[in-house]
């Protein structure tokens, strides 16, 4: 269940960057894209009448402050496209009643800011019979910059170009991690215990306010930032201290460390598997934490360097953004 909800998180994500709506007679869908480079992002406009018509005038009315009208591609015959500067007129006639005709119109946008324009659609159509139809439908859309979806641009130690950018702006995105400071997010450094386990807190969605008080462990004390997301993770079983007490919530957490909370935390029926003979370092992997490195490496959730797994080795933030990502797909 719990990496249920993150799924659907992920998908109302991307579908924020479509905006859709079908009333009877029109349907309309738009695509927004942002600029990657450059100052200039992209809208694409669907429109479709979905009822049969033989005549009619499809008007796409927009705010040339926000937009700059490209191109129109319209599937009727004798059609009649004008653009008078915050209006897109689509006269069409003469043709034998169908559904479903259909224009794509492409606008761009200034990257500047976050933005939202509305897009009026006007149809006025005649069906079979001269039956005549009138339908307006009003969209309001974001636009978007690059840093609504590219929020590493915002951190100087962060490079676009290097193999964790997607993963990190993914976790950043989401706000499954934060930032060390608001320029930096630390990349390359070390991923503590008390850190790892808030990230899956806030996967979980967790309210912690219903976890504040006094610890079961005696390295963590109720003032800390990090106590109620320790508790929440040892109420759940996910972590378990070290056997005399203490959590060592400062600790760098080892990618074995990180696998079998992270089996815990997806309820894993895990087992030992003979998919770590690949690897040079296998017989590294502490025993107990054999099943859980098994269901990393064939869920594809942890992929070694080369040959290795370094199952003690520390895990970066990075490649945690990384773990955290692969988890979700």
């Amino acid at each position: 269940m719990k990496k249920l909800a993150i799924l659907l998180a992920l998908v109302m994500l991307f579908a924020s960057f479509t905006v859709s709506a079908a009333p009877a007679l029109l349907n309309a869908e738009a695509q927004v894209t942002p600029a990657f480079s450059g100052d200039t992002g992209d809208l694409i406009l669907h429109v479709s009448v979905n009822e049969a018509t033989t005549a009619g005038t499809v008007s796409v009315l927009y705010d040339n402050t926000a937009l700059t009208f490209v191109s129109c591609d319209f599937d009727a015959d004798l059609v009649s496209i004008k653009d008078t500067g915050s209006e897109i007129k689509l006269v069409y006639s003469n043709l034998e009643a169908r559904e479903n005709l259909t224009a794509t119109l492409s606008f761009t946008y200034n990257c500047a800011e976050s933005a939202t324009t509305v897009m009026e659609i006007q149809a006025q159509v005649n069906g079979e019979g001269d039956e005549a139809a009138e339908e307006v439908l009003s969209m309001p859309i974001d636009l978007l910059t690059e840093a609504d979806i590219c929020p590493s641009r915002s951190y100087t130690d962060l490079s676009r170009s290097r193999w964790y950018h997607e993963a990190v702006d993914y976790v950043l995105r989401t706000g499954l991690m934060n930032g060390m400071s608001k320029t930096t997010f630390a990349p390359d450094a070390a991923t503590t215990r008390a850190q790892f386990v808030t990230v899956l807190s806030r996967m979980a969605g967790v309210d912690i306010a219903e976890y504040e008080g006094e610890s079961e462990f005696t390295d963590v004390s109720g003032d800390d930032w990090f106590a109620p997301y320790v508790a929440w993770a040892a109420e759940q079983e996910l972590i378990q201290g070290d056997g005399n007490g203490t959590f060592r919530p400062n600790s760098p957490i080892s990618r074995q460390e990180l696998v079998t909370i992270l089996a815990r935390f997806a309820g894993a029926e895990a087992e030992v598997s003979d998919v770590l003979a690949d690897y040079d370092d296998a017989h590294q992997v502490a025993d107990w934490a054999m099943a859980a490195m098994s269901w990393a490496v064939e869920s594809g959730i942890i992929q070694g360097y080369a040959n290795y797994l370094e199952p003690a080795g520390n895990a970066t933030r990075a490649q945690i953004a990384q773990i955290i990502t692969n988890f979700h797909n």
